[in-house]
């Protein structure tokens, strides 16, 4: 069976980077969640994962969202909740200190990978 995906637009994000601002910043973000929710949820998710891919609305503005993928999508619908949750939870009560140390340590060229999922 295929992959299923679904893509989450975390909404704490929104205030921090509006779409299409500070695409570098969102994807660093992004990645981290998408590091972090494995680790966090490892018991609850069973076969799903995540990346950094880029979105593009109606209005034709394109910007960077957390997707989900899954083989099994008994109880994606629960799966989703968990996630999005978590994710509030996480930017919520994690130090930004961590997210900042992530982004240091990682010694990644964030502009050239946010042009990368961008184009």
């Amino acid at each position: 069976m295929a992959d299923r995906s679904i893509i989450l637009e975390v909404s704490q994000l929104n205030d921090i980077s509006p779409h299409g601002e500070n695409d570098e910043f969102t994807v660093a973000i992004l990645s981290w969640l998408a590091l972090q929710l494995p680790l966090v949820l490892k018991d609850q998710l069973g076969d799903v994962s995540f990346d950094v891919v880029k979105v593009i609305n109606k209005g034709l503005s394109a910007y960077p969202v957390l997707a989900i993928y899954s083989e099994s999508m008994e109880y994606f619908d629960a799966q989703y909740k968990l996630v999005e949750t978590t994710c509030e939870t996480l930017l919520h009560e994690k130090p930004m200190m961590e997210i900042v140390q992530f982004i240091a340590e990682s010694k990644k060229d964030w502009t050239t990978i946010s042009a990368n999922i961008m184009e």
